[in-house]
């Protein structure tokens, strides 16, 4: 089976610190649309929050970002309670947190090994 990928063509922000943020994609055949199963809004509104913190943050526009999220979720999740779409932004904020931690303790891990093999060169 074959998945079409729809990827992000470019990111475009205004110089207003972020004020103003939009994106242009890819839209392929999706394969998927023939078959009897497709995304729930809940899953629909997780692959756009995802997207949108991504572009935010590699813009440093978070609250532009915040605002594209919105409006994908009434055009594109409407259906999802706002209670519930609340709970989806924390749960996945507290998993990035908890990975960012994971990864930032891994990195560290890395960095003392080379400076300790730099520092055995020295003696």
């Amino acid at each position: 089976m074959m998945y079409g990928i729809v990827s992000i063509q470019s990111v475009h922000t205004d110089e207003s610190n972020g004020a103003k943020m939009s994106a242009t994609v890819f839209k392929g055949k999706n394969p998927r649309r023939k078959e009897k199963m497709s995304l729930s809004d809940r899953e629909k509104f997780i692959v756009h929050l995802i997207t949108v913190q991504v572009i935010g943050a590699v813009e440093k526009a978070p609250d532009a970002a915040y605002k594209v999220l919105e409006t994908l979720k009434d055009a594109r999740a409407r259906k999802l309670p706002e209670k519930e779409v609340e709970e989806i932004i924390l749960a996945i904020n507290e998993e990035m947190n908890g990975a960012g931690t994971f990864l930032n303790h891994r990195r560290k891990e890395m960095e003392d090994k080379k400076f300790q093999k730099e520092t055995e060169k020295w003696r």
